[in-house]
């Protein structure tokens, strides 16, 4: 009898244990189910938050977009005045390269340019930059590509206040001056050079080596004046294009390369150039991240 009291106190004492042991994992688990689904929301409401963010951000870069392509000229009204076709492609919706067209008078105003930096920067940028352009030829009525980046780069520094900051934010840009009237044609680079095909063959205007910005060692910008012949075209562009990786083991495209397809395609109407230029940019590019804004302009004489 005393063996069997024995047992059934053992048998109570190992039910009791396995009872608190069961009963600590089940609040273990509970309370772990709680922490997870809490965890849960909380990372839930994080990426609704963070969706919502996003998306109000998304909003105000494809609004400034607009406000962007506002701003720039319209192709159209170019080509009015010439013959010309635009690739236009920012690297994140809105960008820092930018084309600029005036005109007053017989005189026809056009550049390609490239602002430091690209996305919101870059694009901020480009709105103090074309209206450096603008100011120049418009208030203070320079007529020469030279004496227009020149007085552009005065503006530039004086609106960012660079010289007393050190600010080194500006352009690179390439500024052709058509005379409609005269016949004549002018140009002007800062950084960018133009590049001219007639007959086959490529000719290289090489520009300044210095920005349209704060520079220590800046120079008066070199105005060139051209005499290409009817039917010349005439290319002015940023680096986006040539430096973007793609192709076989993903390397630049290079200048090189480019030349090389500007002079198959460049007897054919400028609106095909382009066209053919963002088919090649895109088959080059494919699955790899775009590098740069990319702005070239297509000019025949």
């Amino acid at each position: 009898a005393e063996g069997k009291l024995l047992r059934a106190r053992n048998t109570r004492i190992l039910l009791i244990c396995i009872l608190i042991i069961l009963t600590a994992v089940a609040f273990f688990v509970l309370n772990r189910f709680f922490v997870v689904r809490r965890q849960k929301q909380i990372i839930e409401s994080q990426k609704v938050l963070v969706e919502t963010k996003n998306e109000e951000i998304l909003d105000s870069i494809n609004y400034a977009r607009r406000l962007q392509a506002a701003i720039l000229p319209q192709v159209a009204e170019i080509r009015k005045s010439l013959d010309a076709a635009v690739l236009f492609m920012p690297k994140d919706i809105i960008g820092g390269d930018f084309y600029f067209f005036e005109k007053h008078k017989n005189k026809v105003y056009f550049a390609v340019c490239d602002c430091t930096g690209h996305g919101v920067p870059g694009a901020l940028m480009s709105v103090v930059c074309y209206e450096a352009l603008e100011k120049s030829i418009r208030t203070f009525r320079h007529r020469e590509p030279a004496d227009i980046l020149n007085q552009a780069r005065q503006i530039i520094i004086e609106n960012l206040n660079a010289s007393a900051q050190n600010i080194k934010d500006g352009m690179d840009c390439s500024l052709l001056v058509v005379d409609q009237l005269k016949g004549t044609i002018q140009w002007a680079g800062a950084n960018n050079g133009l590049w001219i095909i007639s007959n086959g063959k490529i000719e290289e205007l090489k520009a300044d080596k210095q920005p349209v910005a704060f520079y220590e060692n800046a120079n008066p910008f070199t105005n060139h004046t051209l005499q290409p012949e009817p039917g010349s075209c005439l290319y002015l562009f940023s680096d986006g294009y040539s430096d973007q990786f793609g192709g076989p083991g993903a390397k630049k495209y290079k200048t090189k390369t480019l030349r090389k397809f500007l002079l198959s395609i460049y007897d054919r109407p400028v609106e095909v150039q382009v066209e053919l230029l963002k088919e090649n940019f895109i088959s080059w590019k494919k699955e790899l991240d775009q590098v740069d804004d990319v702005a070239i302009a297509v000019i025949r004489l």
